[in-house]
């Protein structure tokens, strides 16, 4: 496009300098700035609309090609990031699983959860009484572990009753609590002579990997 420029007379009578290109400095809005636009003397041709998605992109300004070309290395940058960041994981947790370290440390949490717990017995229970005071015992318990998240909710029910004999003041007991339809069982020995009763959630572990059982605890068992 042309762009026509006032000229100067050479006789300007108000002796406003001239540039190296004889245009008055008072033509110019300020110093070093480009002189006034009077209009377009011609237009040249106009270019055909680019087509296509390359053409389509040749016709963006530099600096939005710019900002569009970051934003998409750091959407792959980052999908590379989680990519390699889940695999890891997934080898990390595999492998841990398998390492005697992971082992120890996995058998620790069981035996941390078979801790025994006791209550005391009223004096001259009958095995009637033995029985209610035990089930609100791992009642109890069961709702601590899923007010915790330990396990599942909600609570079910919990029936408890002796497993064998009586024999030197101990009766053993068996119990079955149920949280969100999953049973856990409980072992437990109710002492007559010292009125107490001692119990122990058992945990189950998968038959595949025996090295994780751990024993319960003899108070728990006869």
């Amino acid at each position: 496009m042309l762009i026509g420029i006032r000229p100067i007379p050479a006789d300007d009578s108000q002796g406003w300098p001239r540039n190296d290109r004889g245009v008055g400095l008072r033509d110019l809005d300020h110093a070093g700035a480009a002189p006034r636009i009077l209009g377009a003397v011609s237009s040249a041709p106009s270019q055909p609309e680019p087509r296509g998605l390359s053409g389509r992109w040749l016709a963006l300004p530099l600096g939005m090609r710019w900002v569009l070309t970051l934003v998409i290395l750091c959407c792959v940058s980052a999908g590379v990031v989680i990519g390699v960041h889940e695999v890891n994981d997934g080898q990390f947790t595999n492998t841990d699983q398998a390492s005697p370290q992971g082992d120890s440390l996995s058998r620790i949490v069981v035996g941390q959860d078979q801790a025994p717990h006791t209550v005391t017995l009223p004096r001259r229970a009958n095995v009637k009484q033995v029985t209610r005071t035990l089930v609100r015992a791992v009642t109890a318990d069961m709702r601590v572990l899923i007010r915790n998240q330990t396990l599942d909710g909600p609570f079910n029910t919990v029936s408890c009753s002796p497993s064998g004999p009586r024999a030197a003041g101990q009766l053993p007991y068996d119990c079955t609590a149920n949280a969100a339809d999953f049973n856990y069982p409980f072992r437990a020995i109710a002492n007559m002579r010292t009125h107490v009763v001692t119990f122990c959630k058992q945990d189950t572990t998968p038959s595949d990997m025996p090295q994780l059982a751990v024993a319960l605890n003899a108070a728990c068992v006869r």
